[in-house]
């Protein structure tokens, strides 16, 4: 039998609600949000992590990704793709909201009585371990250590990436979801930081483009879209 093919995988023997017993026990005290919802798109069952991030409030100044009834119709078409797809059938998709950056993975589970339900995983879009400048010397222009990168979100650092490569605001903001004020607000405490290393900073982009460190924010621009 294929793995990876679903129509040769057995239906779930189990009831439906022993299904959610078993997701529940996995997932009560997880951070990771999760929920399992039937064919009429109703949650038979959501931990904490969930409820939490579901329940922040609108902003709709700020932008569609920080409008939760936007956010759940995209999802909801999702899972409806899902649904379609049958028995077996999982993928992963991103999504914006409030600003940040999430992966999501649903999962159709049918069982024998005819019942199906889709399992939603929800993760914080993976991180990056960003470049290092490993540079030496008295140069004003040079950090022997620029730790700015390990404490940028994996928003934050998916807009800088656009930026460092030229994008203005106005199409970061459409190609996130979010205000050009946000975007512009992400990029501003990482320049200030360069600032502190670099005269200017187009020299910290010329040092990325001749290192080959423009490698990595090129790897964090197709990861975004690849799992778009």
């Amino acid at each position: 039998m294929c793995a990876l093919d679903r129509r040769e995988r057995p239906l779930n023997s189990q009831s439906v609600n022993k299904y959610i017993l078993n997701v529940q026990n996995i997932y009560r005290n997880s951070p990771v949000p999760v929920c399992v919802r039937n064919k009429n798109r109703e949650i038979l069952y959501a931990n904490g992590a969930f409820i939490e991030l579901f329940s922040r409030e609108d902003k709709p100044l700020s932008g569609e990704s920080y409008i939760r009834l936007q956010v759940e119709i995209f999802l909801s078409s999702l899972e409806l793709e899902c649904q379609a797809l049958g028995h077996g059938s999982a993928f992963c998709r991103r999504f914006n909201f409030h600003g940040e950056i999430y992966q999501i993975r649903m999962e159709n589970v049918s069982f024998y009585n005819d019942e199906s339900v889709v399992l939603w995983q929800i993760n914080p879009f993976p991180d990056y371990p960003f470049f290092a400048l490993n540079q030496s010397g008295s140069n004003t222009n040079t950090s022997d250590k620029l730790t700015i990168w390990n404490d940028l979100s994996p928003g934050t650092l998916v807009v800088f990436s656009f930026y460092m490569l030229g994008v203005g605001h106005a199409t970061i903001a459409r190609e996130l979801g979010i205000t050009d004020r946000a975007s512009e607000d992400r990029i501003k405490p990482v320049k200030r930081k360069i600032k502190e290393f670099f005269e200017h900073f187009n020299l910290f982009r010329v040092s990325c483009i001749y290192k080959g460190e423009i490698d990595s924010l090129l790897s964090i621009i197709r990861e975004f879209y690849g799992v778009k």
